[in-house]
């Protein structure tokens, strides 16, 4: 099983708004530091918090977890608990992750245990056992699936008899 070295929170410096699932999660096991795909996860200070509202535009009622690749903020909306990243390049328009932090942490290990070209076809039904509302349409899981999927498909030798090699062509 995938075990990544985890950044666990500060119990003190957790919200009180903060699920209590939520709040033991992240200060006896916390998240990865770095996950596929593309996210990096920190245990903030408050100081760090406050600038990421101000600069960001954070709303008070999400915390931040850490950052996808594209520095887009990775936050839990306190009130519903749901896991989503502000996608700056939509005017940090909200996009849906997962429905609570506890499925988020097991997407991300059975994202990670499919990151071979066979089991990457699996990988969303996979993650709807977990979350159906992860792949939903809009969501971020079925993209990211579909970009990885079309990346170890176009690296894997058969993707790569299509193409030519070393500037020559078959044929």
């Amino acid at each position: 099983m995938y075990r990544p070295e985890a950044n666990a929170h500060d119990p003190e410096s957790l919200p009180d708004r903060l699920a209590r699932e939520d709040s033991s999660l992240l200060a006896a096991q916390g998240l990865p530091r770095d996950a596929a795909p593309f996210l990096s996860f920190y245990a903030y200070s408050q100081t760090e918090i406050e600038s990421r509202v101000q600069n960001v535009g954070l709303p008070e009622s999400y915390f931040p977890l850490g950052h996808n690749g594209s520095g887009d903020v990775v936050a839990i909306d306190m009130d519903s608990r749901h896991v989503i990243y502000f996608n700056h390049d939509r005017y940090n328009g909200r996009v849906f992750i997962n429905s609570s932090l506890p499925q988020f942490a097991e997407t991300l290990c059975i994202y990670q245990e499919h990151l071979t070209k066979e089991a990457m076809a699996d990988c969303l039904d996979a993650i709807a056992t977990i979350d159906s509302r992860a792949v939903d349409l809009g969501s971020m899981w079925p993209s990211r699936v579909a970009t990885s999927r079309a990346r170890i498909i176009a690296a894997s030798p058969e993707g790569i008899g299509a193409r030519s090699v070393a500037g020559f062509s078959a044929g």
